[in-house]
């Protein structure tokens, strides 16, 4: 990533009101910490010598900048970080996953990683798995305690391996719960836009299923609106007498929405 795509990108996230933004494939070598010249804290994992390639990372707003804990560069593919929050921290997990093109011991090393450093954050932390995935777990009927029935095109290998992940640590691939137009599935566009795929995903923990009764046809414009609606009526009376939540940079935050990227949340016992 160049400093003037960084640049553009925490422009973005100030328009947008992102106060921790993942990203992945930044080219970086090493692993620093800096703080850029409009305010934002930059935090990567790279190689530590060589061709530039792969490499993740965290972009933090002022505000999120001051609940910074620490950090764990544990390659060019996974880093975490650890942030203060009330009335629990909260540990974010930022991935890049081999693509189909790697071999099946690089995909095992990858995901053995990963399970360590899930392994390792204290019980009690909010947990937030998130990044590129390069996995497809495509549009199927077959019921799956972690992958839903609407999502794009057809599984891959990288696809069973994301389930088998995602039913060990009791996680739900979020964004295939739901029917969207196929326009709104599509998260990576191949260069020339002559191939489009779903390879990212937001996944939480996991919870009964449960059928609709009634509903909108696909592609209604009413659909998002009557789902906001519905939700904010369920959360407003959940949260009428609700004295919680988690406060990171002195903000209080008792609602969380997400955009669409792989996010892996994680329930935790208190």
């Amino acid at each position: 990533m160049t400093a003037g795509k960084l640049e553009i990108v925490t422009k973005r996230m100030g328009e947008q009101h992102i106060c921790v933004l993942g990203i992945s494939e930044t080219w970086w070598l090493n692993q620093r910490r800096f703080t850029t010249d409009n305010g934002y804290t930059v935090i990567y994992s790279g190689k530590d010598e060589g061709k530039r390639e792969f490499g993740v990372g965290f972009i933090l707003d002022r505000n999120t900048a001051r609940s910074f804990l620490g950090f764990n560069p544990i390659n060019d593919r996974i880093i975490s970080l650890r942030l203060h929050g009330h009335p629990f921290n909260i540990s974010i997990v930022q991935v890049y996953a081999p693509t189909s093109t790697a071999s099946d011991e690089a995909m095992e090393n990858f995901y053995g990683q990963l399970q360590d450093v899930l392994d390792k954050i204290p019980s009690k932390d909010m947990l937030i798995n998130l990044g590129d995935w390069n996995a497809k777990v495509g549009k199927s009927d077959i019921k799956s305690r972690s992958i839903g029935k609407f999502g794009l095109g057809e599984r891959n290998d990288r696809g069973d391996s994301l389930e088998e992940f995602c039913q060990a640590n009791d996680l739900i691939v979020g964004n295939t719960l739901f029917q969207q137009h196929p326009r709104r599935l599509r998260t990576w566009r191949s260069p020339g836009g002559n191939v489009k795929n779903q390879i990212d995903y937001t996944s939480r923990g996991d919870s009964e299923w449960f059928q609709i009764g009634r509903g909108v046809r696909q592609g209604c414009i009413l659909s998002p609106q009557l789902f906001n609606i519905y939700a904010e009526s369920i959360m407003r009376g959940v949260l009428e007498d609700f004295r919680g939540g988690v406060t990171i940079g002195g903000q209080r935050i008792t609602n969380l929405r997400y955009a669409d990227d792989t996010t892996l949340v994680c329930s935790s016992n208190f």
